[in-house]
């Protein structure tokens, strides 16, 4: 992989084609898992009901469908040396909508994989419009709010359904047209799942397009790069939680709207995007070697992290501070924007960014040394580096601008500055 700058649209657009193709390597890979026959038969006909049929074609809800298939896979395995393999199976449920039950002694938890084929086969056969044909096997679907469904609705073809516990197409009803699925823009859905969500996303999906729109105006190749990676947000409220997505559901961006104010949502749509890239390059090349091990010191987290933590955090990071310096010159050159951004707290934001970044340099060159990081992620991972040290008179400049616009925020710059060199080093100490 040549990659000399963060913005190389052909790349990320070759890699996105490629998707399809990956899609049908991971599901050969899972027929050559199923074919040595030493899997119960109702397991057996489960997989090979799903990996066989016409219907299973690249989208985010097969993708889950074969990570639930490949999960089996992974947890029967561990079962198998059940003794040995106690942290990694708790590990395991503890990252699965399963862990309750994993938790329930009344419940035999070496039956559990079998939920995890129960649950891929109910949900191919609802996204899919394909009626449940296994012999015995009962329609078990429990809502994945991650791609928009709920105890209420489903996401079905673009449209919500009404969710039910005994599926069949023909008995499909879908949900009023008031409480459907919103465009926010070409290629751009918001998928409410609450009913507070329901009564304001209106206004989000008008917060979210005016949004984009300075992004576009501030940074037009960041803009470019979320319409090349997000088609889907969904609204959460959920107290304490910013925003989050995930590597198996690619384009989908899960952001707390109801807490946060305009600046954080500038901030929250190209943080998530950049997990999107992120996720993209580590489906087709080895950036880092993951491992579970807490080393790395995470500023944003104030917490001890494994690589993968580290690695993300300063690559999704970046795209804030690239946003906030961006908005910052916009500011300068456009008044109609005074009513509309917080430039102050951009400015502080920035400096925070840019701050967190940096420090976490020594720890990046330290994972590289330590064969955590591979010569093609360090490449990667130092193209954000070569852009940061482009700046390093960002912050002396910011401080004085702050001194004269706002000294609150400056006084809360300096505190957090403080903070983070001093646990920063405490860190690198220890």
């Amino acid at each position: 992989m040549s990659y000399s700058t963060l913005y190389n649209f052909q790349l990320i657009s070759e890699l996105i084609e490629l998707r399809t193709e990956q899609f049908l390597n991971e599901q050969n890979y899972l027929k050559e898992l199923a074919s040595d026959g030493t899997y119960p038969k109702i397991c057996n006909d489960i997989i090979q009901k799903i990996l066989s049929s016409s219907h299973l074609n690249e989208s985010p809800s097969n993708r889950l469908v074969l990570k639930l298939i490949s999960d089996y896979f992974i947890v029967t395995k561990l079962l198998e040396k059940k003794e040995e393999n106690q942290d990694e199976i708790l590990s395991f449920w503890e990252k699965t909508e399963f862990f309750d039950q994993f938790l329930d002694e009344k419940i035999n938890n070496e039956q559990l994989p079998f939920q995890l084929l129960q649950q891929a086969y109910s949900l191919f056969c609802l996204k899919n419009s394909v009626a449940p044909s296994i012999d015995g096997l009962q329609f078990n679907y429990l809502p994945v709010n991650e791609i928009g469904d709920t105890a209420e609705q489903v996401v079905c073809d673009k449209k919500l359904i009404k969710f039910s516990p005994t599926f069949r197409p023909s008995e499909i009803v879908f949900i009023p047209e008031e409480r459907q699925i919103l465009s926010i823009q070409d290629g751009l859905i918001l998928i409410p799942i609450c009913e507070e969500g329901y009564e304001k996303a209106p206004q989000f999906s008008k917060d979210i397009a005016k949004a984009l729109n300075i992004i576009k105006q501030a940074n037009p190749s960041l803009n470019r790069l979320f319409e090349l990676l997000t088609h889907t947000i969904i609204p959460i409220n959920k107290p304490g939680i910013v925003s989050f997505s995930q590597q198996f559901l690619p384009g989908i961006s899960s952001i707390n709207l109801f807490e946060r104010d305009f600046t954080d949502l500038l901030d929250d749509l190209v943080h998530e995007n950049g997990h999107h890239y992120l996720n993209l390059l580590l489906d087709h090349f080895e950036l880092i070697i993951e491992d579970d091990d807490p080393i790395f010191y995470s500023p944003w987290r104030d917490a001890l992290r494994p690589i993968r933590g580290l690695y993300h955090a300063v690559f999704t990071f970046f795209w804030a501070f690239e946003l906030f310096q961006s908005l910052i010159k916009l500011y300068k050159n456009d008044n109609s924007l005074k009513n509309i951004l917080n430039l102050p707290k951009i400015m502080r934001r920035a400096s925070e960014e840019l701050a967190m970044i940096n420090a976490c340099r020594p720890q990046v060159n330290m994972a590289f040394v330590m064969g955590k990081i591979t010569d093609e992620g360090y490449q990667v991972i130092n193209t954000i580096y070569d852009c940061l040290d482009l700046n390093e008179h960002f912050l002396k400049t910011i401080q004085h601008e702050l001194k004269l616009l706002d000294p609150q925020e400056l006084r809360l710059l300096e505190e957090n500055l403080t903070y983070i060199n001093e646990r920063t080093e405490h860190y690198s100490l220890n």
